[in-house]
This record gives structure tokens, sequence and C-alpha cells, in this order.
């Protein structure tokens, strides 16, 4: 979903937009999913922008070799509102949640997330930076963040498609990047914690 490295922000996708991505977690930080947390994990996750203030988004996520034991998956629904757009004076504001429904249990719900979050961008002559500063509520039986979220994205004039990102996810700091390539390709890669790599590639389609 739309944010930044590990957290949500209040930026949206232009309305059309259709995303194809597939991510990397390190062990450190998959814990949240009991039974995977000896082991790295794959994400296949797609999302779509239809409305200026609608995204959804489905993600299926599984373990990195796990030698003998049948392949599990959690799939994830995401979802994002905004309520408020940013402004000259006042920044966006976006309510949204992951893992919200489930067929099978609620304890099943590894990466369940309910937040709100505020997003508002500064441009000077160099550099457009973004803060973003949010809360993650203590309401799912397995919260992937929980209380503040806050994060600033740095991207230079001269290379807008380049956007250096520092942030706190609740947990830990996390520090890294994010390009975009051709206006249809992002890369992103995370140093976790400081020290553990995860990161992502993605194919953006405007309809």
């Amino acid at each position: 979903m739309t944010g930044l490295l590990n957290i949500p922000s209040a930026d949206m996708q232009p309305d059309g937009t259709l995303i194809f991505g597939v991510s990397y977690l390190d062990k450190h930080h998959a814990a949240v999913m009991h039974s995977y947390n000896r082991y790295d994990v794959l994400a296949y996750y797609a999302n779509l922008t239809f409305l200026p203030f609608l995204e959804l988004g489905f993600r299926n996520s599984g373990p990195i070799n796990r030698p003998g034991q049948s392949f599990q998956v959690d799939r994830m629904v995401s979802a994002r509102v905004r309520l408020l757009k940013e402004s000259e004076k006042i920044p966006a504001f976006v309510i949204g949640g992951h893992d919200i429904v489930t067929s099978v249990s609620k304890g099943n719900q590894f990466f369940g997330t309910l937040y709100a979050v505020a997003t508002k961008h500064f441009i000077t002559n160099e550099h457009n930076v973004g803060l973003t500063i949010g809360y993650a509520f203590d309401a799912m039986p397995h919260n992937q963040f929980d209380g503040f979220l806050a994060g600033i994205a740095v991207a230079p004039s001269h290379i807008p498609e380049l956007a250096l990102i520092l942030e706190h996810d609740s947990n830990v700091i996390n520090l890294g990047g994010q390009l975009c390539l051709f206006q249809h390709i992002e890369l992103l890669g995370a140093l976790q914690d400081l020290k553990d790599f995860s990161g992502s590639f993605a194919l953006k389609i405007f309809l």
C-alpha cells in the first residue's frame, strides 16, 4: 500500500492506478507471523486506486526455504480512505487497515493494523520534504504496528524520482530509499532496525 518504507502515509496514488509487486521481508521483521519467525518471507501484492480517495490492496505472503513442511501462505486485504486532501495549510489525512478481513479465524491476522495518519509536504529550492505522523491502534489479535508512527521522505529537486526515507514504525527505526524509473517501475530498499535488508519491486499501470 502507499506509504514510506514500512509505515503508511497519507499520500494517495492517482485515480486509476494499478500496482503489481513483490517484496522480500527479512526474518527478523516477519516474526509477527509466528510459525514463520525463523524464515524470510516473500510477498506478492496488488493494489488499485480507482477513486481519488480510496485504495484497495491484496497481499499473499509465504516463507522462503521452509524445508520438510507444506508451503503455507498468509492472505491479507487492505483498504485506505482519504478524509482530507492536502492543501497549502492542512495535511492530507487517511485512515486505513491491513488484514481487515479473514476467512479462518482472527488468530491468523498476522499483519493486522488499524491506523490514522497525516502527511504534509514542504517544497524548497533544493528538496521536496514529506513529513508523516500517525498512530496505529491496538485493535487486532496480532498488531504489526502499535503506537505512534513517524517518518520523513526527502526527494532532491534535481532527482525527483529518488526519495530518501527515515521512519519509526512504532517498533524500530528504518532507513532506505525509493526510486521510480520511467514512471512505471518502483524499487524500494530498506535497512529495518538499521541493519536488516528488505526490499520490493513494483510495476505501476495507469488505467
